[in-house]
């Protein structure tokens, strides 16, 4: 207990610590700005973004305590813990209690892991009540009983209401498995039949989520690789997005463990070698457990692939396989040291479970680096020092700068109590009147700040995305990764705000958020000049650089400023 004690002690820490140093990012905002109002209006704001209502709800209701970032994500942090030690219930259960801490070790410290429980995000959530849900499964097919089966149903009903996709995948592999033994295993049937019915209703009970969902204002779409060409169909259509996005899940090992991913996958083979040589000596509980994972898995990841409009797939969709390989891993180290270590002693066998934790822990570690750096307040105090009331400033980032900090353009008075993210703050200035007023104003300095992160990676630095010439007398500097680009020329905001937004729309393609609110803006100071027919025409440019995973979304918000442009429709 010592140790399982420690490890949940490593785990808090890592999760907990340094929670609100960086401000909410695009998509936590739009989660956490749905907690406003009763529990109904949270459902509706669920809905919204194509999300199961469970953790909205838990979030609405942190925040009846306080509304602060750190707050906000304690919920997903305190999750990331109690899966951890929920794996090392099952692994124990499973594998032997060796193997449930080593199991529960690695995804203390795995890379993704850690990052997705400092995000006000259900992803941790999901992870909890799936192996809470295998758990009581277990208890349900060894002993049927009335509660035990009642405690499953609950639980997998509540796994529903947490992820959109994957926990309906879930579902569905533990109505196969159980008709498979149903019809395999005779001698077991009646304990298997009350199991399978309790899943069916629960499967049943999910399928209103599911078209709840659909009804939301994201929707989910099919597409190709590249949204600008005609989509094949059929079979073709299938093969074409499975292997647009078979590199993405390849590549998937490394971002669940960073640099431990090679020896802990070929540990989780050398388990599932192990596990299938080993098949017919577990219960009729855990074969049914261990065959769900293995089928859940592949079917996720190829439902997903054809049926959910993210492009690219990001590798946090594969999170949920993390504490699988985990146990697996686990296992396979116990095995092995079985068979060729015993003799070295058990002093050895720590050592070397201590080496194979430390691997992922290292990506960890250099991950909370990167995480923090640039020092978001540190760059929004750097601003504030900078810069003076009349100098707008233009924050294209996604997530504002720093803990309590709001992107904005120069002071424009937003309420103190809400962080606005960036495309939020632009677009309501691109649409709105008097935010335009106020800021039109302004005779200062004009500046842009530049940064959006994609995953891991700082996907369009200004400098190395190919774009190879400076705005006009504008210069460019950097600071802590950021780019900042200042000194556009003209006599008046509006031509020192045309030339930022003309800088950005330069960007790469691949950056359609940036460039998309570029135009937009670019749209508004033309419109509010009187150039009509270049507002649209700046419009429909905005318009053409959003996929159409995001277009019936980008459509809603920019209603009001179609309008203002005549426009019924929200293209030519």
């Amino acid at each position: 207990m010592l140790a399982l004690g420690l490890i949940l002690l490593v785990a808090a820490g890592l999760r907990f610590h340094g929670l609100d140093r960086e401000g909410r990012w695009g998509d936590e905002y739009f989660q956490t700005m749905q907690y406003a109002g009763s529990p109904w209006q949270v459902v509706l704001g669920a809905r919204t973004n194509n999300q199961p209502p469970l953790d909205y709800l838990i979030g609405w209701a942190v925040t009846m305590v306080a509304r602060t970032t750190w707050m906000m994500r304690a919920p997903a942090a305190s999750f990331g813990v109690a899966g951890v030690a929920m794996l090392f219930v099952l692994a124990r259960r499973w594998f032997g209690a060796g193997a449930g801490l080593l199991a529960a070790g690695l995804l203390a410290v795995a890379p993704l892991h850690w990052k997705l429980s400092q995000e006000a995000r259900p992803y941790t959530i999901f992870v909890f009540v799936m192996l809470v849900t295998l758990w009581l499964f277990a208890r349900a097919m060894e002993k049927p009983t009335a509660p035990r089966v009642l405690a499953y149903a609950f639980v997998a009903w509540l796994m529903t209401l947490t992820r959109g996709l994957v926990p309906l995948v879930v579902m569905l592999c533990l109505g196969v498995v159980l008709s498979a033994a149903w019809v395999l295993d005779r001698d077991n049937r009646q304990r298997v039949a009350r199991v399978w019915i309790a899943t069916v209703v629960v499967g049943l009970l999910a399928v209103p989520m599911l078209l709840f969902l659909l009804g939301g204002d994201t929707g989910w779409t099919v597409f190709t690789a590249d949204d600008a060409v005609s989509k094949p169909s059929g079979f073709a259509h299938v093969f074409a997005v499975l292997t647009q996005n078979a590199w993405i899940w390849a590549r998937a090992p490394m971002s669940l463990f960073g640099r431990g991913a090679v020896p802990i996958l070929l540990l989780a083979v050398c388990g599932l070698i192990a596990l299938l040589r080993g098949w017919r000596t577990y219960s009729l509980a855990e074969r049914c457990t261990f065959a769900v994972l293995g089928l859940a898995g592949p079917a996720y990841l190829v439902v997903y692939s054809v049926a959910v409009a993210e492009h690219p797939i990001n590798d946090r969709y594969a999170m949920f396989l993390t504490p699988v390989v985990c146990a697996l891993a686990a296992f396979g180290f116990m095995r092995l040291w079985q068979a060729f270590g015993e003799r070295a002693g058990k002093s050895l066998a720590y050592v070397g479970a201590g080496v194979l934790v430390l691997l992922p822990a290292s990506s960890t570690w250099a991950l909370s680096q990167q995480c923090f750096r640039p020092d978001w307040r540190g760059t929004a105090d750097y601003l504030a020092a900078t810069y003076d009331a009349d100098d707008v400033v233009i924050v294209f980032a996604d997530r504002p700068l720093g803990a309590g900090q709001s992107p904005y353009w120069g002071k424009l008075d937003w309420p103190e109590d809400q962080e606005r993210p960036l495309g939020e703050s632009m677009l309501t200035l691109a649409i709105s009147e008097p935010h335009w007023q106020r800021l039109a104003q302004r005779n200062g300095k004009c500046c842009v700040v530049l940064k959006y992160f994609v995953g891991e990676q700082d996907a369009d630095d200004y400098r190395t995305q190919g774009v190879t010439t400076d705005p006009a007398d504008a210069k460019l500097t950097k600071f802590r990764g950021l780019d900042l680009l200042e000194g556009f020329p003209g006599t008046t905001l509006r031509e020192r705000l045309i030339a930022a937004c003309n800088c950005v729309i330069e960007l790469p393609k691949e950056n359609y958020d940036s460039r998309a609110i570029a135009y937009l803006l670019r749209s508004r100071v033309e419109l509010l000049d009187g150039d009509v027919v270049a507002a649209r025409a700046s419009y429909h440019k905005a318009v053409e650089c959003v996929p159409p995973s995001r277009r019936k979304w980008f459509d809603g918000i920019t209603s009001t400023h179609r309008d203002a442009l005549g426009q019924s429709e929200p293209r030519l």
